[in-house]
């Protein structure tokens, strides 16, 4: 994450359609940041389970702030 940017919280609700307890149900992680600066930067964000690396997806997201 660029200096330029702040991860200001970070969360996860769960599906409202999936009992929370099941170990594997769907949900949704969330992410509020602040741009601390007018600079241009890359957040890069993985998902994947730890033992299966070469299953991993990234989403980048490219920041041009103005």
């Amino acid at each position: 994450m660029p200096d330029s940017v702040m991860l200001m919280s970070a969360g996860y609700s769960p599906s409202p359609t999936t009992a929370p307890e099941v170990v594997g149900s769907g949900g949704e992680f969330s992410y509020i940041f602040n741009v601390m600066a007018q600079s241009n930067g890359t957040i890069n964000l993985d998902y994947g389970r730890t033992w299966e690396k070469e299953a991993w997806s990234t989403r980048i997201i490219n920041l041009h702030p103005q």
